[in-house]
């Protein structure tokens, strides 16, 4: 038996597999089922090398739980607008709950609650899969019909229906065009015309990945998922409570400027 270090990389990005980013002291004890101890932090066992959904691939999602709420609202009833960091809603509303799930409801129609993936471009010609966490969903049969959708802009692709009264990860995968013109997750779409408030979910967080296979949900660090979402939206409160805001210039009586520092670029 041979004692080992190893790092497991995400083909695509380079990035460790997290939680799975470094095991030690791997026992080799035949072709088919090592031993893994992990450090504390990461501390987690693989006994079969063919159970390979027991790792976690990256997210490609930015605020998968939704933890990151830098608007601080509660509720977001405008349609069609942006809601927790990254995630907006196409003709549905969105109430974030204590625990930071978000319990969308008032689809009219052909609805969906969406992120836009950054540089799709590189994920032409391969195959992801999104994932989501249903905590628990609501509605009436035959006038709605939930499920999880992926568009890269050529077509989109469906998962099955997400049964009334069910909980659990339901997901769907999808090979990206090689004419895809974007690249867009919707953890939850509904798919027929239905009535106001026919279909009310409650979800607690959507994972988007390289593969036909969904892997289990690992958040990241709160400060790491909180600076890639400022690379989008950041508040800059008043100049009397913030210093982020450095100089403002009145040109004249209608029009001026504001430099402020931005945490990322």
């Amino acid at each position: 038996m041979a004692n080992r270090d190893i790092t497991i990389q995400d083909k695509l990005t380079g990035d460790n597999l997290y939680p799975v980013t470094r095991a030690t002291n791997v026992i080799m004890n035949d072709n088919t089922n090592v031993e893994t101890i992990l450090s504390e932090t990461n501390a987690r066992s693989i006994t079969n090398t063919n159970n390979i959904s027991q790792l976690s691939n990256s997210n490609l999602l930015i605020n998968g739980d939704f933890r990151v709420n830098q608007r601080g609202q509660n509720s977001y009833e405008s349609t069609n607008a942006y809601t927790v960091d990254r995630w907006r809603n196409s003709g549905c509303w969105a109430y974030v709950n204590e625990d930071k799930s978000v319990t969308l409801t008032h689809f009219g129609g052909w609805n969906y609650y969406y992120q836009i993936i950054e540089d799709f471009e590189k994920f032409k010609g391969k195959t992801v899969t999104l994932s989501v966490k249903v905590k628990s969903i609501s509605y009436t049969d035959g006038t709605v019909n939930p499920r999880v959708a992926i568009n890269d802009g050529v077509n989109t692709t469906l998962s099955e229906l997400i049964p009334n009264g069910a909980s659990g990860v339901f997901s769907v995968t999808k090979t990206i065009s090689e004419s895809a013109t974007t690249l867009i997750a919707r953890p939850i779409q509904n798919n027929m015309a239905g009535s106001v408030g026919d279909l009310t979910v409650t979800i607690e967080w959507a994972k988007l990945e390289i593969g036909s296979v969904a892997t289990a949900f690992s958040p990241r660090p709160y400060a790491e998922e909180l600076a890639m979402c400022q690379r989008f939206y950041q508040v800059i409160k008043n100049i009397s409570g913030n210093t982020n805001l450095n100089l403002a210039l009145a040109r004249n009586a209608t029009n001026g400027r504001i430099f402020a520092n931005l945490t990322q670029s």
